[in-house]
């Protein structure tokens, strides 16, 4: 095998390589979106709770505040 060939096959090997870890590189940045989406839901979730637990205690409602 000459060097160009051995070159050319290393090349593709790496560029193969490449493409897979990017494969990996995406999964893992979805998987991190998901992640931060689910702790903005749950942040979410109890700021309204505790808004609704304040508007109790004062005795405040939606048709209050229209």
């Amino acid at each position: 095998m000459g060097d160009h060939r051995y070159e050319d096959l290393m090349r593709q090997l790496g560029e193969a390589f490449s493409k897979a870890d990017d494969g990996e590189e995406k999964r893992r940045a979805a998987r991190e979106r998901e992640l931060q989406h689910e702790r903005w839901m749950a942040e979410r979730k109890t700021v309204i709770r505790d808004i609704l637990a304040t508007m109790r205690q004062y005795g405040i409602t939606a048709e209050s505040l229209a």
